[in-house]
């Protein structure tokens, strides 16, 4: 399945009924139950303390979750084959220690700034503009 969605972008066909195919399949594989973040900036979240920090992008094109400390939400969208980007962002407000807050605002700002994704398994990468891998998610089935 990876591999084909692969080509396809390699190809290039836009208005394809095939790319299309593809972008529906990778908008479904997205629209997971919901992601839990395992590294952050190439850090492992086992170096982190507090909650769990998630993300749920659902089909109609609304992501939320917990940050840490506060929940989220806002829209999201994929019209590319490996793009995943976030639009802009509503919080809560409730106050957590902080290093807790600034690993909230860090990882806030890493998704507000997501531009691709590689999705590969169970596994979810979100990259900036460079391609660097800022957020590495796993689905919470494997994880729970």
């Amino acid at each position: 399945m990876r591999r084909s969605l692969l080509a396809l972008l390699l190809a290039g066909c836009a208005g394809d009924p095939d790319v299309d195919a593809a972008l529906r399949t990778q908008r479904e594989e997205l629209s997971a139950p919901r992601w839990v973040l395992v590294a952050m900036d190439g850090v492992a979240l086992a170096a982190f303390e507090g909650g769990p920090i998630d993300l749920h992008l659902e089909a109609d094109g609304r992501v939320h979750g917990n940050a840490g400390v506060n929940r989220y939400s806002g829209p999201w969208r994929a019209t590319r084959l490996d793009e995943l980007r976030i639009g802009t962002l509503a919080t809560t407000r409730r106050l957590g220690p902080s290093d807790l807050m600034q690993r909230e605002k860090r990882f806030l700002d890493l998704l507000a700034r997501s531009e691709s994704c590689v999705l590969e398994g169970e596994a979810l990468a979100l990259r900036d503009r460079d391609g660097a891998s800022a957020l590495v998610f796993e689905r919470a089935a494997r994880r729970d």
